[in-house]
């Protein structure tokens, strides 16, 4: 006599799961459903005005009162040309954009809690420091300078950052 396999009903992966871990998977599954969709309704922020953006280069985005301030390099918005200049205005021009962008946000670089300085020289970094205090208030933002080989368009500077509002 042949032993006929027993079958009996399995149950669904997430009470397997939920008894193994005390946790409700499915509660688990909607909150991450909740996450992504609210990750795909982030506010883009309009920067009317302002340079327009490279392709697939948005300027900032907002999630809730923090904005992601996309890196600026100095170009003259009516021309879209880097700035003429030295390594002073370029460094100016790009918290003038910087100020615009963050304007355009609802804030200001009085909101900056963190930049990041992408210099092809890191020796202009404490000329970036000097150039800051113009446009950000004590406590001065956090921040961190990083040494590149290059920057689009030839830039010497490059400055991203995040506000909270």
């Amino acid at each position: 006599m042949s032993k006929q396999p027993i079958h009996t009903p399995r149950a669904p992966a997430s009470i397997i799961i939920d008894n193994l871990f005390g946790v409700d998977i499915m509660e688990e599954a909607v909150e991450i459903c909740k996450l992504r969709l609210f990750l795909k309704l982030v506010a883009q922020v309009e920067t009317a005005g302002q340079i327009e953006p490279l392709p697939d280069i948005d300027f900032n985005i907002r999630a809730g009162n923090i904005v992601y301030l996309s890196g600026q390099i100095p170009l003259v918005p009516a021309t879209m040309e880097l700035v003429k200049g030295d390594i002073r205005a370029q460094i100016r021009q790009v918290f003038d954009n910087l100020a615009a962008v963050a304007e355009a946000s609802g804030g200001s670089l009085a909101n900056a809690v963190r930049l990041t300085v992408y210099l092809t020289d890191l020796a202009h970094f404490p000329l970036v420091n000097e150039i800051m205090a113009e446009y950000c208030k004590e406590p001065y933002p956090a921040r961190a300078a990083i040494g590149v080989a290059s920057l689009p368009r030839g830039a010497a500077v490059e400055v991203d950052g995040i506000l909270v509002l």
